[in-house]
């Protein structure tokens, strides 16, 4: 797929494609779009290989330095450090809400393939470790268009790092020890975890002209912590996860080249529950995930390649509860996933400025689960899709993309998703960007076809085959500068029109020996809408520095009232002090999450009560010393403020953290591929 990225940027700019070294990086040289020679390549927002600066869809990227700044183990703790993004965590793990749509609205992706194992809709990111990761792409608003449904909020595309040119070998761990004592009142878990957790990547890998490949293991423990020391239970699981994956490529001839990519991931979580009538209960989750992909790249001629990709992903979540000296409460659920799919993407370059991109997908979901009605339920999904990319030569560059997809779903028919979008290049410094487009969600199978219940908290959930699809009309607006010392600044406005959104509404009070009951209902019309500012620099070699802060104001029209467990306002700050190349690094992060409503019944009266979720704080800060090499040692503390609370948000109390990192030699940068 690396030959892919290089045809098509070279599709864009010549009739010629850049050619690729053996390891599939392509050597810097003039862009096509007037970026600058060597910049980083984003996928996500065309499906096709472009500079980020000159996408015509706006393109967030966190690259491989800033996810090992980071110190994060898993995607929800690096997403939680960026502007605009908010994490939801629960029992169910954490997920990711965009813009002010809602988890199950954000497609996830690893290398362009859609991530199995949505549970109660949304895919948990903090099962997915950040170890084997080259970079992450955000994409935000509506991206129906090119992706389906799923991606009405937008889309987070998780490039791996691809085999090296040469044997490479690359490890890192980081252990974290609490502060304070709220971490370590586990209740007596069963699962053989201390108050000490921590993560650790390994990876090797070793590239020559026809054949390369890739295979890493990454292993990830969290102890459970108790912020309420009133009662017993936990405010979140203990975990014990490992991950393996692996990628071959074989290149036969230099019109083919063929990638396999396989993945297993299995995570053990424990916790304790407790409910107001005094019971306790010890609850159990193992999640297993299996993935395989296969395709090749062809090369039809200088000007137009052929991508094929068949994959399949299982996906099997076994959850239990069990009452502790009592059996008429215990529960266990089996849920088991598999989803196989079939794309085909043909790209042709008509001259220097024109890169047309079509494609067909089919796809089969089963899914076998105790809380749907019936036990089991499966669909088949097929789409079609066309864009049309206009990149000119001349400045004043105004480029543009126009895409149409016709989705076909076996129970609810088709639907026509368009979008458009233009990027004016207004000087060399000044890039203007608008985007508007049709987003298109059926309902999940828990929506439809839901049964569970939860004693501990006394309310069930039941769901409604009446639903209907959602659609939603979405347009986003951006200006970025990019100025000396690496200066730049991003603004961006967004706005979504919803019918149909989907949302989880309280059809019968609690009652005596009964407990309250919901379901899913489609409101007639929800608006999201909001900004968002950022902003970084480096103004010396040794300091560095980014910032961002994002409104949003949401409706919910046929209620008069805000969505659920949206913010107001969100914030981000990091900065940072190091020497060039090898070295001490000093770095710091805050973030901000305003408050936010919740609706629920506590006084059983049927009418649902707003209660406000407190806002947080967060403060990290790490030093590391450097190495030539790429190897670091460092020494942390996150959540110096011991942000969070037991019920609205569960943060990890304060704790210390100590890792190291290390290669022989490091492995080396490629270009993501769509």
């Amino acid at each position: 797929m690396r030959r892919a990225a290089a045809l098509c940027v070279g599709l864009l700019g010549a009739a010629r494609p850049a050619q690729a070294d053996p390891s599939g990086a392509t050597a810097p040289e003039a862009t096509p779009d007037g970026s600058e020679p060597g910049e980083t390549i984003v996928v996500t927002g065309s499906r096709a290989p472009e500079t980020r600066r000159g996408a015509v869809v706006r393109t967030t990227v966190i690259t491989r330095d800033e996810i090992t700044r980071s110190g994060a183990g898993n995607l929800a703790d690096l997403l939680e450090q960026q502007a605009g993004l908010q994490l939801v965590r629960g029992l169910r793990g954490a997920n990711l809400s965009l813009q002010g749509m809602s988890p199950d609205h954000v497609l996830v992706l690893i290398d362009g393939q859609r991530v199995a194992g949505r549970v109660d809709g949304a895919i948990d990111l903090s099962r997915i470790p950040t170890g084997g990761v080259e970079q992450v792409e955000i994409v935000r608003g509506p991206a129906s268009t090119l992706y389906g449904a799923d991606a009405m909020g937008g889309v987070i595309n998780i490039i791996t790092a691809q085999p090296p040119r040469g044997p490479a070998l690359s490890s890192s761990a980081e252990l974290g020890a609490p502060l304070t004592a709220a971490a370590t009142s586990s209740a007596g878990l069963p699962l053989p975890l201390g108050p000490t957790g921590g993560h650790a990547h390994a990876s090797v890998g070793r590239g020559a002209s026809r054949w390369g490949q890739r295979f890493g293991a990454s292993a990830q423990q969290l102890p459970a912590f108790d912020l309420d020391p009133g009662d017993v239970a936990t405010s979140a699981d203990a975990q014990a996860q490992l991950e393996l994956t692996g990628q071959v490529w074989h290149r036969p001839n230099e019109a083919q080249r063929w990638t396999l990519r396989g993945s297993a991931l299995r995570r053990r979580a424990q916790g304790v529950d407790s409910a107001e009538t005094g019971a306790v209960y010890d609850r159990r989750h193992l999640t297993e995930t299996v993935g395989l992909s296969l395709g090749p790249t062809l090369r039809l001629g200088a000007d137009t390649q052929l991508q094929i990709t068949s994959w399949t992903s299982f996906f099997r979540d076994q959850y239990l509860l069990d009452q502790r000296g009592a059996t008429a409460e215990d529960a266990y659920q089996d849920t088991r996933d598999l989803w196989t799919e079939l794309d085909l993407q043909l790209d042709h370059a008509a001259g220097p400025s024109h890169l047309l991109t079509a494609g067909l997908e089919g796809a089969r979901e089963a899914l076998w689960t105790d809380r749907l009605a019936g036990g089991q339920a499966d669909r088949l999904r097929g789409a079609a899709f066309a864009q049309h990319t206009f990149r000119p030569a001349a400045a004043p560059r105004l480029s543009t993309a126009a895409g149409l997809r016709l989705d076909h779903d076996t129970q609810f028919g088709q639907a026509l998703s368009p979008k458009v979008a233009i990027k004016l290049d207004a000087t060399s410094a000044l890039a203007l960007r608008l985007s508007g487009g049709w987003g298109y969600k059926a309902p999940d199978f828990k929506d439809l076809y839901i049964r569970f219940a939860n004693p501990t908290a006394n309310y069930a959930v039941e769901g409604n085959p009446a639903l209907r699809p959602e659609r939603a009309l979405g347009a986003n607006l951006a200006a970025d500068w990019f100025g000396p010392r690496g200066l730049a600044l991003g603004l961006e406005g967004y706005g979504q029109r919803v019918t149909g959104l989907i949302q989880p509404a309280l059809t019968s009070a609690a009652s005596a020996g009964q407990a309250a009951r919901y379901s899913y209902v489609n409101v007639a019309e929800a608006i999201t809408a909001g900004a968002q500012a950022d902003a970084r620099a480096r103004p010396a070699p040794w300091a560095w520095g980014q910032a961002g802060l994002s409104y949003g104001w949401t409706v919910d029209r046929a209620e008069g009232r805000p969505l659920a467990n949206r913010p107001t306002w969100m914030a981000t700050a990091s900065a940072g002090l190091e020497r060039p190349a090898a070295g001490p690094a000093l770095d710091a992060r805050l973030g901000f999450v305003g408050a936010r409503p919740l609706y629920e019944d506590d006084d059983g009266d049927g009418v649902e009560d707003t209660v406000i979720a407190p806002s947080t704080l967060n403060l990290d800060a790490r030093l590391r010393w450097r190495w030539p090499g790429g190897g670091a040692v460092w020494l942390g503390a996150e959540n110096l403020l011991n942000a969070g609370d037991a019920v609205a948000s569960p943060l990890r109390p304060r704790q210390l953290v100590v890792g190291a990192s290390g290669g022989l030699p490091r492995l080396q940068r490629t270009q993501p591929s769509p």
